[in-house]
């Protein structure tokens, strides 16, 4: 199902969270206390399934939220598992002098 703009600018939170699927993994998610998130539901090439968020509906319009899913669609097809990349230089990062001087090892 493909969503428009209108459609999302009108849904109104309810009781529990609900989501507004505009296909291909790509979906509004709407919390209770208003807030609505774009989320972005995946297969990694190492493991199972995996969610990412693209950002906050004010923020990241549909059109923009459409564009980050297909690149990262693309990076998945290509056989790269971002997800481990992003763990693997936070690591990195976290065992820098710096970091650890800081307390943050």
């Amino acid at each position: 199902m493909w969503t428009n703009d209108t459609t999302i600018r009108n849904s109104k939170p309810a009781t529990k969270a609900f989501r507004i699927s505009d296909g291909r993994g790509l979906y509004l998610l709407v919390q209770p206390n208003g807030s609505k998130w774009w989320r972005f539901d995946y297969r990694r090439p190492t493991s199972g399934r995996n969610t990412l968020s693209l950002g906050v509906y004010s923020d990241v319009p549909l059109k923009l939220a459409r564009q980050r899913r297909d690149q990262f669609r693309q990076v998945v097809a290509d056989g790269v598992d971002q997800r481990a990349n992003w763990e693997t230089q936070k690591v990195a990062n976290a065992n820098t002098v710096e970091a650890i001087t800081r307390g943050g090892f």
